[in-house]
């Protein structure tokens, strides 16, 4: 991710998400400590898995670090919030299937030549 960009909420169909951190610029981390809000700032990453009234805690927020490993059922929604420094924050992220349909695996068309 680079400045200003971000992942908005969306959930995923498959069995498990994760996302890897491996490099967190420490200007995203001193955007985090100077935050004033009530959301989970610069750069978290955040987790919703409710509604509820204004009283209610439905979503849960992490200020990733590098090499920080987070795993999640895909049905849970999460989104990424922006940051604002001239910086680059490199993650991994993707998806894990409890069973995959062998008829649907396309082949390599280069294979076996």
């Amino acid at each position: 991710m680079k400045k200003s960009e971000y992942n908005p909420p969306h959930d995923h169909s498959d069995y498990l998400s994760f996302v890897i951190f491996l490099k967190v610029p420490e200007e995203i981390h001193k955007e985090q400590k100077e935050f004033v809000g009530n959301s989970g700032g610069p750069g978290s990453l955040s987790f919703l898995y409710g509604d509820g009234n204004r009283q209610s805690i439905t979503y849960q927020s992490v200020l990733p670090k590098d090499r920080d490993i987070f795993i999640f059922p895909a049905w849970i929604k999460h989104y990424v919030a922006p940051f604002y420094s001239d910086v680059t924050r490199i993650s991994v992220s993707g998806n894990i299937a409890n069973s995959v349909e062998l008829n649907n695996i396309k082949r390599n068309k280069d294979e076996g030549k």
